[in-house]
């Protein structure tokens, strides 16, 4: 009698406990829940649809068919006709690189990948041909944070969010290199590294100022990454404003262009954005267009739900990996495209 007398005061008082409404993220479709039939117990599974060719045998070319394939699975389609590709004796190899799945309900780890080619009105097994993955294990990641005085007493709060997302990223992925960019009136940065430690003292000696340059904090993060050795590349951007003290030249329109724009080693930035609502007033129209085509935005309104941002992008940007396909030399020509898709299973991290 007593258990259930408990129970019921238990029930009882957390349906009295305040809700906690559900962070608004911009980049996912409604799409983008998995189908949940994976291939082992707790994984989830995800379609990426190819088209694939090879005019000569040894000319592959592939287009990705975004409109079928899982909104989760972020493929960077500018890469149509910039992937790698390689090969020896009779095959050839197509390198995918940066790839991720994420959604609403968490990030995932990729377990294994079967492929199927589409012949005769029905999917079919191809086990000749394969796919295999790598998780990317040094990637380059700048965390720009707004240091601004509009924060107030939760700016130590920001601070503590964001000690824990490098932490997060160092575990998932211990060869990371991590920078800051810290922008109020003033940017200040420390170039990505891999020595854990001194980013920790970096973002413990942050201190706050005045006014928002929200655009040059972005430039200068863009311009660290553009300059660093990752595997892959990540932004992180953190404001709870908008831009008022960024030269003029500095523009949502300009940071774009240089998200949009590859390294000299052919590679893009993610771009992740969080907007914390309920400050200056955030623009959740300019903070999603700076997302990058893989990269999310997200604008929660509460320092609470701000720590469950940085945790979640924190796996987002981690959780990368390099895909290849692998094929013979058959030639293919275009106008006899083979559609292709790789069954993505996948466990929720």
């Amino acid at each position: 009698m007593k258990s259930v007398l408990a129970m019921v005061i238990l029930a009882v008082l957390l349906a009295l406990l305040p809700g906690c409404e559900d962070v608004v993220y911009r980049g996912y479709e409604e799409d983008s829940t998995p189908t949940g039939s994976g291939n082992t117990a707790g994984e989830d599974e995800f379609l990426l649809y190819l088209n694939y060719w090879n005019p000569d045998g040894n000319s592959p070319q592939i287009e990705f068919d975004s409109a079928r394939t899982s909104a989760a699975v972020q493929v960077d389609t500018r890469l149509n006709s910039r992937y790698g590709q390689s090969g020896s004796g009779n095959t050839v190899r197509i390198n995918l690189d940066n790839v991720s799945i994420a959604d609403q309900q968490g990030c995932y780890e990729i377990q294994a990948i079967e492929t199927e080619e589409f012949r005769g009105n029905a999917w079919h097994s191809t086990t000749e041909y394969v796919a295999y993955h790598e998780p990317v294990s040094a990637p380059a990641v700048v965390l720009a944070l707004d240091v601004s005085a509009s924060l107030g007493a939760d700016f130590q709060r920001v601070k503590t969010h964001a000690k824990a997302f490098v932490r997060r990223v160092k575990i998932l992925a211990p060869g990371a290199a991590i920078g800051i960019v810290d922008f109020a009136g003033e940017v200040h940065q420390l170039a990505p590294t891999a020595d854990t430690s001194a980013v920790l003292a970096y973002i413990d000696g942050l201190l706050q100022g005045q006014f928002t340059a929200l655009y040059a904090g972005m430039d200068a993060g863009i311009t660290l990454l553009a300059n660093s050795a990752g595997e892959g590349k990540a932004l992180v951007t953190f404001t709870d404003g908008n831009d008022n003290n960024s030269p003029s030249h500095l523009t949502p329109a300009y940071l774009k262009e240089r998200l949009e724009s590859p390294d000299p080693g052919g590679r893009h930035i993610k771009s992740f954005t969080i907007g914390l609502q309920g400050r200056d007033g955030v623009d959740p129209e300019v903070l999603t267009a700076l997302t990058s085509e893989t990269g999310l935005a997200a604008f929660p309104e509460t320092v609470g739900e701000l720590g469950k941002v940085f945790e979640h992008f924190s796996r987002a940007v981690a959780l990368s990996y390099h895909l290849t396909y692998v094929r013979n030399r058959q030639p293919i020509p275009e106008n006899e495209k083979r559609a292709v898709r790789l069954r993505i299973a996948a466990a929720a991290r």
